[in-house]
């Protein structure tokens, strides 16, 4: 048994602009992976709320499903009470990370934020959001990315 086994919960919260494309795809990919090892993790969110409420993408949902990753995503709007309910808030570009540090910066928070790429060194660090050209290998590339990273981010729990 790891001492990741033995500690509180981490929570994780993933964000991207909208909240239908990326940290959907990211919380369900974490999800399934922390179920697949009997761990679990609490995440969503996003930092836009013209989306809020909404479902995820259907190209989205078309990608998880077909690679069995259950979801339950609705859009909502990242609150200042999650920069303390969270210990980890993941940005998936430079942007989302730019707005979560200057949020942050006015508060007392006791969330480490970093970029969800990060933690996948073989790839671009930087996850594009796909909903804007709405193109399939957009998608499929941002699941590869975000998959990977998950990946490598639960082995950086488990590891340490």
């Amino acid at each position: 048994m790891s001492s990741f086994e033995n500690e509180k919960k981490i929570r994780i919260l993933f964000v991207c602009y909208g909240n239908t494309c990326r940290s959907p795809m990211a919380e369900a990919v974490f999800k399934n992976l922390t179920k697949e090892r009997n761990l679990e993790s609490r995440f969503f969110s996003g930092i836009s709320s013209w989306q809020s409420g909404q479902e995820p993408n259907d190209y989205v949902k078309f990608i998880l499903n077909r690679n069995q990753v259950s979801f339950n995503h609705k859009a909502r709007q990242i609150t200042v009470a999650d920069f303390n309910n969270f210990d980890y808030i993941f940005g998936m570009d430079f942007y989302n990370v730019h707005e979560l540090h200057q949020y942050a910066s006015s508060l007392d928070s006791k969330s480490e934020i970093d970029m969800l790429g990060n933690f996948n060194p073989e790839e671009d660090k930087l996850i594009a959001d796909p909903y804007f050209d709405n193109k399939p290998q957009d998608f499929e590339k941002c699941f590869d990315q975000i998959s990977k990273s998950c990946e490598m981010l639960l082995k950086y729990f488990l590891d340490r």
